[in-house]
């Protein structure tokens, strides 16, 4: 079977050579087009502000508990 993007190289039905199952191989080439595709963010340590709490805190506390439909202004 050949590639069918260059169809020059030759494909071969068989993971044993790669060391890993078929799983972890789809798992690792969907990993790497994501990381070339989507966009990357810094990686954020830092903890939040003072603000930023009272911020999360007052907008958890307003909203309540209370269904999607009704956060959307459909019930």
């Amino acid at each position: 079977m050949k590639c069918p993007c260059c169809g020059a190289a030759e494909l071969i039905h068989d993971t044993r050579d790669v060391g890993v199952d078929e799983n972890q191989v789809i798992h690792s080439a969907l990993h790497d087009l994501a990381v070339k595709l989507l966009p990357q963010y810094e990686a954020d340590d830092g903890h939040l502000t003072n603000v930023q709490l009272r911020q999360i805190k007052k907008s958890v506390l307003q909203g309540g508990l209370c269904s999607v439909r009704s956060r959307l202004g459909c019930g």
